[in-house]
């Protein structure tokens, strides 16, 4: 219900018919997930550490460029609209 509610942005009174249960269920079931969430990914690091970067980076970029620690990569994809 939660991920259904993420992925499509349904009310909650779409998904209390859809599955059955109180529009106040879904709001608990939904606010509960999202707090669980967020203290359990929110506790973890974003970032690796400038030791673990310099641990996996290839000898031959790292000859060039040592003091890197992020690599941002942009892609573009053309889409006919």
């Amino acid at each position: 219900m939660f991920l259904h509610k993420l992925r499509l942005g349904s009310f909650d009174q779409e998904l209390a018919d859809k599955f059955g249960v109180s529009q106040s269920t879904v709001s608990r079931n939904t606010i509960t997930w999202a707090n669980f969430l967020y203290i359990l990914l929110g506790s973890q690091p974003l970032w690796p550490t400038r030791q673990q970067v310099q641990d996996y980076m290839p000898s031959s970029f790292r000859a060039l460029y040592p003091n890197t620690r992020v690599v941002l990569d942009c892609t573009e994809v053309a889409v006919q609209a």
